[in-house]
């Protein structure tokens, strides 16, 4: 509803503004506006360009109606460094889409999921990257470490310190793999654990048994031990 407005006439007690009765109902009319509309029993508070909450703890919720966004026209930024989050352990996004921009994490953060992280470009991160699967199309940098289940690169795959791919694979076609401090290559006690979670072992796998300490590879036929000359 468009306010209405008190009519007051062109000078005061002549006659020519709305009577009483009809200002105090346009009084009302705006009322029941305001009230209707939540401004007025809220919990928010307005002050410049700032949108707070009157009781303690209380959240803010933007709630479109059915497939309506929450759309921005600017930066999204917090009020300060390395402290807000987005979601939690418990509420997560469905996904985060990224554009040309790119993912820029700080020193010593750390990307951790259960599920897989695929990258259609290439990555650098500084940090620790955790997944079950990590797949880019091209160059994956990290000054860090590198743990998860199948690693994937069509290029170069550089990190700084260790590389645990678990009982995953790592592939770099066409490409390289360097580890400028040490690459932890899937571990395992004994021919029955390495068997029971290697099934379908392909050539060129490549693992380490503690019980006798040394690397393993596979030769397409079986699994022979490396050994020093």
């Amino acid at each position: 509803m468009t306010q209405q407005l008190i009519n007051l006439g062109t000078a005061a007690n002549n006659g020519t503004g709305d009577n009483l009765r009809s200002a105090m109902d346009k009084t009302n009319d705006n009322f029941t506006e305001l009230y209707g509309a939540n401004s007025v029993s809220s919990n928010l508070a307005f002050s410049g360009q700032t949108i707070s909450s009157y009781n303690t703890n209380g959240d803010i919720i933007f709630g479109p109606d059915g497939t309506g966004k929450i759309r921005i026209a600017n930066d999204l930024i917090p009020d300060v460094d390395n402290t807000r989050y987005i979601g939690n352990a418990n509420v997560r996004p469905l996904a985060i889409y990224v554009g040309t921009g790119g993912l820029n994490m700080s020193a010593n953060a750390v990307i951790t999921t259960n599920g897989q992280i695929f990258i259609n470009g290439n990555v650098d991160v500084v940090g620790l990257i955790d997944c079950d699967s990590f797949n880019t199309s091209g160059d994956a940098e990290v000054v860090g470490n590198i743990s998860c289940g199948n690693l994937s690169t069509p290029g170069l795959l550089s990190v700084g310190t260790t590389i645990d791919t678990l009982a995953g694979n790592i592939t770099a076609t066409g490409g390289s793999v360097t580890g400028t401090v040490s690459m932890i290559m899937p571990t395992y006690a004994n021919d029955t654990a390495r068997d029971t979670t290697i099934t379908s072992p392909v050539a060129g796998m490549t693992i380490f048994k503690t019980d006798i300490a040394k690397l393993q590879f596979y030769d397409g036929a079986q699994w022979r031990t490396l050994t020093s000359t």
